[in-house]
């Protein structure tokens, strides 16, 4: 399995209503990236916290160690999505987490789970990428 994650797990609450629209949108724009090799796309496209984590050179390395030998993503669909409205560190925050079932060339069934932040400018981004 590969993670790239945020320290988001315990700070997920105050479960709302959110327009998830925009999150699945962006999430699959960022997704494409890494289906057609963008991988230095992708990461400039996420979420400050994400870039913050790694260097765009340790992203790939490890993104293309990942996904590399699964092939081409044939199929993508929704497992489950979730959305919550604020965190222990920042109360106004947006994010979705959403969980994909993901068929690639060379594997069967795939899990991808893409987590999406809402910035302050309004835009939603990558802000965490598991794949197992």
């Amino acid at each position: 399995m590969w993670a790239l994650g945020l320290a988001l797990a315990p700070a997920l609450a105050h479960s709302q209503d959110l327009d998830s629209t925009p999150a699945l949108l962006a999430s699959r724009a960022w997704l494409a990236n890494l289906d057609t090799g963008r991988y230095g796309l992708a990461y400039e496209q996420a979420a400050p916290a994400m870039r913050d984590a790694l260097t765009k050179v340790q992203w790939e390395t490890g993104i293309e160690r990942a996904r590399g030998s699964l092939g081409v993503a044939i199929a993508r669909k929704i497992r489950q999505a979730a959305c919550s409205h604020g965190t222990q560190a920042d109360p106004q925050a947006e994010i979705c987490t959403v969980q994909y079932d993901t068929q690639f060339e060379n594997k069967p069934l795939g899990d991808e789970r893409v987590t999406i932040l809402r910035g302050r400018d309004g835009a939603w981004r990558v802000g965490a990428y598991q794949l197992r």
